[in-house]
């Protein structure tokens, strides 16, 4: 697998940038929709009161005779018209100021996440890496019961890299996957329990680390913190994230390890060629 180099994470990070600027044009429309809807409310409030004016003017019989009658019906049709809308009206509105709150969470979420991100391509120390992985799940996500799963070098089984409260729900090495953490790495889909009923295999959530289709890890997240009661909608996107640029950090420290490996090795043999050298000038 190729090291990806700075144009690579450059346009990642380019991409990222793109979908948090997608996401806040996103909130600007919800905000006018709400403008818009409140505007609207407004008239027709004015004009049930009009309405109202007039039915009472009706009833008082200064319209007169059938005329009078013929208005006080369409005015009661148009008021009770007016104020079906206006409650329809205001229903939209309290759907786009919740969906609202919610952009606009995920919205500081995946901005503290995209600075996060640059503290895991700022190292190429896997030890590190992980550190600021363990960090993003706890303070971002809320996790508190954790693993962090590396592929081994057979290509098959994963080892524990780092966890948080497993209490033996995983072996140390040798992971085979299967049940959920199998789909999950045969879709490279994340998958993230958000309902409020009992999460399957007791994991909320169990995401990928690929580049493209190479998979070089997973994560898997049994609870959480007090605070949170369970996954949103918002956390989707955010794992997403975390995903792809933890996968690209993990790849791009364990190819350094190599080369640093390799430069020690080549170094150790030029000083064995070089001692003879040595000595027969000696």
């Amino acid at each position: 697998m190729p090291e990806p180099d700075g144009s690579q994470r450059v346009e990642r990070a380019l991409a990222s940038l793109d979908a948090l600027v997608d996401h806040l044009r996103g909130v600007e429309q919800l905000r006018e929709d709400v403008a818009a809807v409140v505007v609207e409310s407004q008239r027709l409030k004015a004009d049930n009161v009009r309405l109202a004016k007039a039915l009472v003017l009706a009833q008082q019989g200064k319209e007169g005779g059938a005329e009078g009658l013929a208005t006080l019906r369409v005015a009661q049709e148009k008021a009770q018209v007016y104020q079906q809308q206006v409650q329809d009206l205001l229903e939209v509105q309290t759907d786009l100021e919740s969906r609202l709150l919610e952009l606009e969470e995920l919205n500081s979420s995946m901005m503290s996440m995209y600075v996060s991100s640059f503290q895991l391509h700022a190292t190429l120390d896997l030890a590190e890496v992980l550190r600021v992985i363990e960090e993003i799940l706890v303070n971002f996500i809320g996790a508190r019961t954790y693993a962090l799963l590396l592929l081994d070098d057979d290509g098959e089984t994963f080892r524990v890299a780092a966890s948080q409260g497993l209490d033996g729900r995983l072996p140390s090495a040798g992971i085979r996957p299967r049940g959920v953490l199998a789909e999950t790495l045969g879709s490279l889909t994340a998958y993230v329990h958000t309902s409020s009923r009992s999460a399957r295999e007791s994991i909320m959530a169990a995401v990928p680390l690929a580049m493209g289709k190479t998979c070089v890890g997973a994560i898997l997240v049994y609870s959480l913190l007090s605070q949170k009661e369970r996954f949103l909608r918002n956390d989707v996107e955010l794992f997403s994230l975390l995903g792809g640029h933890a996968a690209s950090a993990v790849v791009s420290a364990k190819l350094y390890m190599k080369a640093v490996r390799k430069v020690k090795t080549l170094q150790a043999m030029l000083s064995l060629l070089e001692e003879p050298a040595g000595d027969e000038r000696g």
